[in-house]
């Protein structure tokens, strides 16, 4: 911990130096003037000049410690009280004895010397806990501990000694005395404090020790006082040590609870109560040294951020709490859960239950299934889960775990697949989405990515009805890739807000150029789930009107999942699009997680039928019947139906007769590039009218 030093304390610390030297100055300056022992007043105000010398130096040793001076200045008093004690007891009659001074004299000679001691004990801890700091001002406090001891031995030895106490001799120790009082001030006050001193936490067990060490002393003195003829004066100081110890103990177990409280609130979540990441790495540690199977779960949630932007970051976190709660009850006994941050969970699992760590996976994944409540909203989502094990005789660390484990999560994640173990293959694709992202981020600043349309054809007649624009990216080394090699990558490293602006872009640009040309066709763009956003509204409300493009020639395509999470949120922003005469599309219905409900609460106006259900349509009657089910339910609710994966004859035939709208497919053309689809679509719309009615 590291802390400015140039504040209240080195204020503290001069001024206190100078008021020191002005209270001593009568006691040192007293062997010039007089022969014996000096008016009690002088005894007085040397005794409050080492004191005030104390204050002095616990000021600065607070400044390289991590206590409270407060704190320090009870340490410095208990340890005053508890010398003068002993030094009373010990001493006092053979001071009397060999001085002739009366008792009250005697008694403030030895305290003020008991002040002396501590003066330089605290010096020394300084000294101690300063070491490196370059504060040369710890230096003069010692000096100043040494003048303060060597002071208040030179009177009870001049009267000891007469051959001390001759006028020269006197002279000569008195001037010592002054000289190095007034060197010490002028070096504590002239020294320059450091810009920041490191504050170094002592050990506990020492101020315990120092706590023990006085209340041995002082229970000592009392104990003799009952036994011997012990001085009233030194009892009575042994007492006041013993308060002052009770107090010390009282304040040393609140820090101790204090310390524990931060020990633990430094492991635990705050928003969950769960373990946090560095309580993670450190069970994780001791469970790699001591047990030979370890297994890490590490769990992401899908679609958090919707729900955190969509309603606010309060709901965000009583989702948190939820799962949290939720996971905490799948668990298995002796799993360690914990929130990592964000919206990311992990699981160490070890020995039997570190074996069966995909079935817990499993199990934790399930139990995301069903829906939350909050805020008077029902939430769904999901979650992906990494799993990575360390089996026997395996040298992984634990940094070597928790990558392992990301990775696997971010192909569950990929994969939409929910637990996926860690394998070997994770490694080598985890590099490759190293390289392809840096090179994805290089494709955007470089326009690398294009567009693609492919044509929506009438299923009645065969007119064009509309086009569906397919993003591609002309990689420099590997040609043209479909959104599969890299839009999944692109999702998860932040970068499908910038793609779907480029395809909005491109796409709005590209129908106002066909406009332009007099063969108007909608154009049809895919959102992600992160893309029904508020800001959606605006954005595509700009790019129509910098293309001055007539709304109802731009459809915007969603998929169950995206809207799932929050339908309510997801029907403000797709409400507020139809508004602006922008077509809605729900796509790959029947995939996800399809529900009237979902259908009545979207302002959609076509649904798109999955290719899995198109492409066996003649020859599965189960899945001929969801399609015919799906037909008279849209057109029930007045909705289009586009038929997606059209690849024959026969399938259109058979989706003709079964009332379908719109087919879609490499029957009519595969996904051309604008120039090739517009030449495309003159050899088809020769003569035909009314695209725009679509």
């Amino acid at each position: 911990m590291t802390t400015r030093a140039r504040t209240a304390p080195e204020t503290r610390v001069r001024v206190g130096a100078v008021v020191a030297l002005l209270l001593v100055l009568p006691a040192a300056a007293a062997p010039l003037w007089t022969p014996t022992m000096p008016p009690t007043w002088v005894l007085v105000s040397a005794w409050l000049a080492v004191m005030v010398l104390v204050v002095t130096q616990t000021s600065l040793l607070a400044q390289h410690v991590a206590a409270s001076w407060r704190s320090l200045w009870h340490d410095a008093l208990l340890s005053a009280f508890t010398c003068a004690a002993g030094l009373l007891a010990l001493l006092l009659p053979v001071l009397r004895q060999a001085t002739g001074l009366s008792e009250p004299v005697a008694v403030l000679v030895l305290v003020k010397s008991a002040a002396a001691v501590v003066s330089l004990g605290t010096s020394l801890s300084t000294l101690t806990h300063a070491r490196r700091s370059g504060d040369r001002r710890v230096a003069w406090s010692v000096a100043a501990g040494v003048v303060a001891v060597a002071g208040q031995i030179l009177w009870p030895l001049r009267l000891a000694v007469p051959a001390l106490r001759t006028p020269e001799v006197s002279a000569v120790l008195g001037a010592a005395v002054l000289l190095g009082w007034l060197v010490v001030v002028i070096g504590l006050v002239r020294a320059p404090a450091p810009v920041a001193c490191r504050r170094r936490t002592p050990p506990w067990g020492k101020d315990l020790v120092s706590v023990l060490s006085c209340g041995a002393v002082a229970t000592g003195v009392l104990v003799a006082g009952a036994v011997y003829d012990v001085p009233g004066s030194a009892a009575l100081l042994a007492a006041a040590a013993l308060v002052l110890l009770l107090s010390k103990v009282q304040l040393l177990v609140r820090e101790l609870v204090a310390l524990q409280g931060s020990h633990e609130a430094a492991l635990t979540d705050e928003l969950t109560g769960l373990g946090n990441r560095r309580a993670l790495v450190g069970q994780l540690d001791a469970a790699l040294r001591r047990s030979d199977t370890v297994a890490l779960l590490m769990l992401d949630l899908d679609g958090f951020k919707h729900v955190n932007d969509g309603l606010g970051h309060l709901a965000g976190d009583e989702l948190l709490r939820q799962v949290a709660e939720r996971l905490r009850r799948t668990s298995v006994p002796k799993a360690m859960l914990v929130r990592l941050g964000g919206d990311e969970f992990a699981v160490l699992l070890v020995e039997e239950a570190a074996m069966v760590a995909e079935q817990v996976g499993l199990g934790m994944h399930a139990s995301l299934l069903e829906p939350f409540s909050v805020h008077s909203h029902r939430v769904h989502t999901t979650a992906s889960i990494g799993v990575a094990i360390r089996r026997e005789a395996s040298r992984l660390t634990s940094e070597d775990l928790l990558r392992r484990a990301d990775t696997a999560m971010y192909a569950a994640k990929a994969a939409r697949s929910g637990v996926v173990v860690h394998g070997a293959h994770h490694d080598r694709r985890a590099r490759e989405v190293v390289q392809i992202a840096e090179e994805l981020r290089l494709a955007l600043d470089a326009e690398q990515l294009l567009l693609h349309y492919q044509p929506q054809v009438s299923v009645t007649d065969g007119r064009l009805v509309g086009v569906e624009a397919l993003v591609r990216w002309n990689h420099p080394k590997r040609g043209l890739l479909s959104p599969a090699a890299f839009l999944d990558t692109a999702q998860e490293l932040g970068l499908g807000e910038r793609i779907t602006d480029l395809v909005l872009r491109q796409a709005v640009r590209q129908a106002s150029c066909w406009q332009a040309a007099g063969t108007p066709v909608r154009v049809s763009v895919n959102l992600t789930a992160a893309d029904v956003q508020l800001a959606l509204v605006d954005r595509v409300r700009e790019l129509l009107a910098d293309h001055d493009l007539p709304p109802h020639l731009l459809a915007l395509e969603i998929t169950e999942t995206s809207v799932v999470v929050d339908p309510v949120g997801a029907a403000a922003v797709l409400g507020e699009l139809v508004a602006l005469g922008v077509e809605v599309s729900v796509d790959d219905f029947g995939t996800g997680h399809s529900s009237l409900t979902l259908l009545l609460q979207l302002p959609v106006a076509e649904v798109k039928v999955d290719r899995s259900f198109v492409a066996t349509v003649c020859d599965d009657p189960a899945r001929r019947t969801v399609v015919r089910t799906t037909v008279e339910l849209a057109h029930g609710l007045g909705m289009r139906v586009v038929a997606e994966g059209v690849e024959d004859d026969a399938v259109l035939a058979q989706l003709r007769e079964l009332g379908c709208d719109t087919s879609q497919g490499y029957l009519h053309s595969r996904p051309l590039p604008p120039a090739e689809f517009t030449a495309w679509m003159a050899s088809r719309l020769t003569g035909s009218p009314a695209l725009a009615a679509g």
